[in-house]
């Protein structure tokens, strides 16, 4: 793991779910997928990239997942308003105020 001046060689690991949102292994994700990993692989001058996913289903073993699991069943049901000071996005679902944005989610 060092390399000839005795610095440790950097690595990234990079740690997906099976979803298909996120899974290199999907056509719509592997373009994305090449495009990060080579410009953090130039960008930090990585001496090797790995990607792992998990298999669909076996997501109980993701330690975030179980970390998130009661965090979502807490906040279920709950309902938080995008647009108490007025609407700030539009019909394409864009950003059109950004101070109007900022006043929103500041008030959740």
């Amino acid at each position: 793991m060092y390399d000839h001046n005795n610095q440790v060689k950097p690595v990234l690991v990079i740690s997906v779910d099976g979803g298909s949102e996120e899974n290199p292994r999907y056509y719509k994700m592997y373009h994305k997928t090449i495009a990060y990993t080579t410009k953090h692989f130039k960008e930090f001058a990585l001496n090797a990239v790995f990607i792992m996913t998990y298999a669909p289903g076996r997501l109980a073993f993701n330690r975030v997942e179980r970390r998130m699991a009661p965090l979502s069943k807490a906040l279920s049901g709950v309902i938080l308003t995008y647009n108490f000071y007025g609407d700030h996005i539009n019909s394409r679902r864009e950003t059109e105020d950004s101070e109007l944005e900022i006043n929103n989610f500041e008030y959740l």
